[in-house]
């Protein structure tokens, strides 16, 4: 016959093992639960996770639904029009990608998030209006698709990297008036002050910087090959990484205010104007880009090059170039009148050395956190169970080891 603590300890340790199973059953009976074209992850219906490619091509998502979840269309070429009911909260990442023939997508009033990727891919898409009650779009979420406007809501705070990239019929976008961290102007999109492009369409062909503007953004035209004439205010101090990558600007003007122009990949630029000793000068230069100075429109200033002995069109001294008040030294930092030194990559120093200001560029990727769904909480119940089991039964086995224990010393 077992003790009674050893009977305990095998009957929770059977309880937590029948309750486990039963939960995983349960759970994986109820994961999928099929209407029609659509599969719920639940019997409440409240959330979309897949749609049958046999369906119907015009979908019409039922008012159950709070969550069209993970690529629950994605892939699907038949579906040419969806519409989302007032219901839906969240439209997941990838939750519409690649579906090349989707032309419409009427939007229900509740939308608050629109995820990574989620209509990535769609190529045929030319019709859809975002909701006031949007609040963020995720990175890449409409890449790639034939928009040609977007209108940015009120409430919309985040809008993830390359979210409208590659969009080649997109020519304007708009934000709505009250916006706390976005605006437009001419079309492209800019912070909320207005002080820094962030993306500047596809299809526009000509832009004019905002005045006001101090940064333009990294890779706010990247590869907008029809991009051909930029006008740039004077107030712009900064240009990021890959601004002007892939463009089709061949000239370009850039301000004396300046300071700070990182590196632009696969730009086909042929000729910069700007000013002698300034860091528009040291760019062509060290990228063998011809530059010519705005206090000299007539004297063009070929980039120097060693190796080229028909060049004898240089224009600067031993200093790399002077000013009345400004010496551009060989490492292509610009000496001040007032002592103070400006390198290339906006840091600024004292007569003495020290590091008075750092303007460098820098470019914060989108690391928008994931989320873990939520661990059952019936599990702990059962671990609960069979931890107490196993005391029970450690417990029985070591009163009968002292058990045994005293007699044998008797």
């Amino acid at each position: 016959m077992l003790k009674k603590g050893t009977r305990i300890g095998w009957l929770l340790v059977a309880i937590s093992i029948v309750l486990t199973i039963w939960i995983l059953v349960r759970n994986d009976s109820s994961a999928d639960t099929t209407e029609g074209a659509f599969t719920y992850s639940d019997d409440s219906k409240t959330t979309l996770i897949a749609y049958s490619k046999d369906g119907d091509s015009s979908v019409i998502i039922p008012g159950t639904v709070n969550t069209i979840a993970n690529d629950a269309f994605a892939g699907n070429t038949k579906i040419t029009s969806v519409t989302i009911p007032d219901s839906v909260t969240s439209i997941e990442a990838n939750a519409f990608q690649g579906d090349t023939s989707l032309t419409t997508v009427k939007m229900g009033s509740g939308i608050q998030s629109i995820g990574g990727n989620a209509f990535s891919g769609d190529v045929s898409l030319t019709s859809m209006r975002l909701p006031s009650s949007l609040l963020s779009i995720g990175a890449n979420a409409f890449n790639n698709t034939a928009l040609d406007s977007i209108e940015i809501p009120v409430g919309v705070t985040s809008i993830g990297a390359s979210a409208f990239s590659d969009m080649q019929n997109l020519e304007t976008i708009k934000v709505a008036s009250g916006n706390n961290a976005y605006s437009s102007s001419d079309g492209a999109l800019y912070n909320s002050a207005g002080t820094k492009l962030i993306f500047v369409p596809r299809a526009k062909s000509s832009i004019t910087i905002k005045a006001g503007t101090t940064v333009i953004g990294a890779n706010a035209m990247d590869g907008n090959e029809n991009l051909t004439s930029i006008t740039i205010p004077d107030s712009v101090t900064t240009i990021e990484e890959n601004a002007f990558s892939g463009t089709g600007i061949k000239s370009v003007r850039i301000p004396k205010a300046t300071s700070t122009i990182a590196e632009q990949s696969n730009w086909g630029i042929e000729e910069i104007n700007g000013y002698a000793g300034s860091a528009a000068q040291y760019y062509a230069t060290s990228h063998s880009i011809l530059f010519r100075t705005i206090d000299e429109p007539d004297t063009p200033t070929p980039n120097p090059n060693p190796s080229d002995n028909n060049n004898t069109n240089n224009n600067t001294n031993n200093n790399g170039g002077t000013t009345a008040t400004d010496v551009q030294n060989p490492d292509g930092s610009v000496k001040h009148a007032d002592g103070t030194t400006t390198y290339p990559d906006g840091t600024t120093k004292d007569a003495s050395g020290k590091v008075i200001q750092n303007t460098g560029a820098k470019h914060t990727p989108d690391n928008t956190p994931k989320t873990a769904g939520p661990i059952d909480a019936r599990y702990f119940l059962c671990l609960s169970i069979f931890l107490a089991g196993v005391g029970f039964l450690i417990f029985s086995r070591r009163s009968k080891f002292e058990y045994v224990s005293k007699n044998k010393n008797r």
